[in-house]
């Protein structure tokens, strides 16, 4: 749940009682696309339900974050890359971690509403600046 006016950028602080349509300020961007992709992983993904367990597997500084996440009723592992860098591109490769044939990579942070990649263990990855991609078990 967020507040009205997140998915636009508005800054001014919303009151509960005193708010009104008037209060509406221009958008400094519109996150509406990547809300709703957000929210239809959430409904696709049991894993993605509830909270779930998360561990920070590796951090390269203020690089890369590598997490894992599990579901221990379903068993699912799910794994989650941060690129922290907000002015450029790293690469990453998949390896030494436990994928299997049914993980597939979502680059959620992209404008294209591509779909899913089947990950290639030991191939570069690159990552846009301030990337977030989940590879999540169909």
């Amino acid at each position: 749940m967020m507040p009205i006016g997140y998915e636009f950028g508005f800054r001014k602080k919303l009151d509960v009682v005193s708010t009104r349509l008037t209060d509406w300020e221009t958008a400094s961007f519109d996150l509406q696309r990547f809300i709703k992709m957000v929210n239809e992983l959430k409904i696709e993904y049991p894993l993605l339900h509830g909270e779930g367990k998360l561990k920070t597997v590796t951090s390269n500084g203020s690089t890369l974050v590598l997490e894992r996440r599990t579901e221990e009723a379903s068993g699912q592992l799910a794994w989650v890359l941060v690129n922290k860098t907000k002015g450029s591109h790293t690469t990453v490769t998949l390896d030494g971690i436990a994928l299997s044939p049914r993980h597939r990579l979502h680059r959620i942070c992209r404008d294209e509403n591509s779909s899913p990649e089947v990950p290639v263990l030991g191939q570069p990855l690159v990552l846009d600046p301030a990337e977030v991609v989940l590879l999540l078990e169909s």
